[in-house]
């Protein structure tokens, strides 16, 4: 994930995929960034719900808490190895709801955001492929004890949510779901 991002109406945008809303209320905010309290979905036994989580982590081994910068991101290649987020990954998972990102090109002294976002299918289909392909899969495989586990055939497994359209296309090619 990137230092910013946007979400536009995130009450609204969830109403069909929680079943309860925690304190979150329905405003736009086109600067969303670490150490501000953001709207996220997690999983419940009954059922999910849309609530403000504090973007950062401050791992529990911190000795100096008051000292240490919350971690804000974690690289897809190291994700299931570094003693940080490999059990994290397994236990505490949640959905950001997002429309766009910012990233930044610096040019000297000056830095100049530029903000992504994607209203077609096609990068989310590309993301979603480049997650099965051959180096991805053994990046899995060796990273975690249980990547082994993690396959296309049981990635959809107790997906609670509608599929991006670009993820469903490939999941269809695939031949993993009707």
């Amino acid at each position: 994930m990137c230092g910013r991002y946007s979400i536009r109406k995130p009450v609204t945008k969830t109403a069909d995929l929680v079943k309860t809303n925690i304190k979150v209320e329905d405003t736009d905010n086109f600067n969303a960034h670490p150490t501000q309290k953001l709207p996220v979905i997690k999983s419940y036994s009954n059922g999910k719900a849309l609530e403000l989580y504090e973007w950062g982590l401050v791992p529990s081994w911190s000795k100096k808490l008051d000292k240490f910068s919350p971690l804000i991101n974690a690289r897809r290649e190291t994700l299931l190895e570094k003693v940080t987020f490999k059990n994290l990954i397994q236990t505490s998972r949640c959905i950001i709801p997002a429309d766009g990102y910012y990233e930044w090109k610096r040019e000297e002294k000056t830095k100049t955001p530029y903000y992504f976002t994607k209203e077609d299918e096609e990068l989310i289909y590309n993301i979603t492929k480049a997650l099965w392909n051959d180096e991805s899969r053994k990046l899995m495989d060796v990273g975690h004890a249980k990547g082994k586990t993690i396959t296309p055939e049981t990635a959809l497994s107790g997906v609670g949510v509608p599929l991006h359209p670009g993820a469903e296309r490939f999941y269809k090619e695939a031949g993993l779901i009707k």
